[in-house]
């Protein structure tokens, strides 16, 4: 926001994955978790989106040459981080493309419901706020070839 930069979270257009009950339980849990866990969610999210980037860039680059498919298969362990956590971060990678575009929705969801009790308990008023398509969230989904997959309608905001 330093830079007034403002993104629009997509909604998951008429896809099944996210809907059901276990995903609302699942959301209800991430609501509840302490602001560091859920920062540390948050970096292992991204670190697989850029996992999944890296591979699916590397990958069209060698198709044209050979038949084989370099796959990292998950997240490499980081000896900084605890096993429970480098689990999750491998589990993450077991996720379907839709099942990882319905997290990385709720994740940004999260950090929006985060970041607006956070401006309202400082006093800023967050109704002023007014969101407005950006390039570099179009962009970003179309690099991860996240915005088909997600189905996304940008012009639209939920508190889902």
């Amino acid at each position: 926001h330093g830079t007034n930069k403002h993104y629009l979270i997509p909604e998951l257009g008429g896809t099944v994955v996210g809907q059901g009950e276990p995903a609302k339980v699942a959301r209800r849990k991430m609501t509840g978790l302490s602001n560091k866990v859920f920062e540390e969610l948050a970096v292992d999210v991204y670190d697989e989106v850029d996992r999944r980037e890296t591979d699916a860039l590397w990958n069209k680059t060698e198709s044209g040459g050979s038949q084989a498919s370099v796959l990292v298969p998950f997240l490499p362990v980081n000896p900084d981080y605890s096993a429970t956590r480098n689990q999750g971060r491998q589990k993450l990678a077991r996720l379907t493309p839709q099942e990882f575009s319905a997290l990385v929705v709720d994740v940004l969801k999260e950090v929006r419901r985060r970041q607006v009790e956070i401006d309202s308990a400082r006093g800023v008023s967050t109704t002023a706020v007014k969101y407005s398509p950006s390039n570099e969230l179009s962009q970003t989904l179309t690099k991860l070839n996240l915005s088909s997959t997600l189905g996304c309608r940008a012009s639209t905001l939920s508190d889902d």
